[in-house]
């Protein structure tokens, strides 16, 4: 995203990231997480809803990115994926650990 003239403009470079963020707060469903730059946090931004959000550098998605706010700067929102509803829906696709 860049912020001059004229505005916000988000680009699409259709290039893999990854960021690193910090858990702001969770609740039975969600996960907050910081992507504030000015911390040392990255995070997602449009096109990125259903995105997974690993646990740490580990291979487990813990969440998947549901919104953020409309700049793309400070918090990541995220579905759970360890609740019941979760799990259940899973298991039908996929092995859960």
């Amino acid at each position: 995203m860049t912020n001059q003239p004229g505005g916000h403009q988000y680009l699409y470079d259709d290039v893999r990231m990854v960021a690193t963020g910090t858990l702001n707060s969770i609740n039975p469903a969600w996960l907050r997480i910081s992507m504030n730059p000015a911390t040392g946090n990255g995070g997602t931004c449009y096109g990125d809803s259903g995105g997974p959000n690993f646990l740490g550098s580990t291979g487990i998605v813990a969440a998947t990115t549901i919104t953020g706010d409309a700049i793309c700067r400070s918090t990541n929102v995220d579905y759970r994926l360890d609740t019941a509803s979760a799990r259940s829906f899973l298991s039908s696709y996929v092995a859960l650990p």
